[in-house]
């Protein structure tokens, strides 16, 4: 989910944690997302659905594997103003009782214009090559997919669209009780300010009940339609 300034991307302002539907290897993630998503969201502006938000979980012998995909498409009189897809495939391993980034895969296509993000953990950190470049980011780097709590726990984030990093200061809002995939549940809401500024509801298991971001006016929500075990110990965060 991108921090820059947004025009009409304000309808898509928080999909740089919002994977797509461009073709990976091993299938389309359209395919993959739809044998177990383990988290399904609708993405509404102004109450209306303008698209969906996909995470899967799978655990592994190291880990466990997320892949998440998004796909948002602005209509008007029947005609497509807008449309925004993208897809990420991250890797975590346990390392010395916690788990880290491993590798991230990302591909974007903003309305025509495609981006990627690569990276992968070295020695020296977990080193990106993306479509603004190559760094290098520090070893515990946590993508701005924003499905795990770990994001509360940095103060700068890595964009899985563009491959750079950009700061974060989180900010504590208190309980709040929210209807999500049909059921009443108290949660722990978080703002991070910015642009676009993101609003996270995290549950009592350390899972992502709602998520939001704003910028010059929109409010692009994404509310929980459904959720499925995700395989994991979510304590593990």
């Amino acid at each position: 989910m991108p921090h820059q300034p947004i025009t009409r991307r304000a309808l898509v302002a928080g999909l740089a944690s919002a994977p797509l539907l461009v073709a990976l290897p091993g299938g389309s993630p359209r395919a993959r997302a739809a044998v177990s998503p383990a988290l399904a969201f609708d993405i509404l502006r102004n109450d209306s659905t303008i698209g969906e938000h996909l995470i899967s979980v799978e655990t592994t012998a190291e880990g466990l594997q997320v892949t998440i995909d998004t796909d948002i498409r602005v209509r008007v009189l029947g005609l497509t103003l807008y449309r925004y897809q993208h897809s990420s495939r991250e890797q975590w391993h346990r390392r010395e009782g916690q788990l880290r980034l491993e590798r991230l895969s990302a591909r974007t296509d903003d309305d025509g214009t495609p981006f990627t993000v690569e990276g992968e953990a070295s020695p020296a950190g977990f080193r990106v090559e993306g479509s603004a470049g190559q760094l290098t980011a520090p070893p515990e780097i946590v993508p701005a997919s924003y499905w795990t709590p770990l994001v509360l726990q940095r103060d700068q984030l890595l964009s899985t669209k563009r491959g750079t990093l950009f700061p974060i200061a989180v900010e504590r809002r208190g309980s709040e009780t929210l209807g999500s995939a049909g059921e009443r549940v108290t949660t722990e809401r978080f703002f991070i300010p910015g642009d676009p500024a993101v609003h996270l509801w995290f549950d009592d298991r350390q899972r992502v009940r709602r998520l939001a971001f704003e910028t010059r006016g929109e409010f692009i929500d994404y509310r929980l339609r459904r959720m499925d075990p995700l395989g994991l110990d979510e304590r593990l965060f």
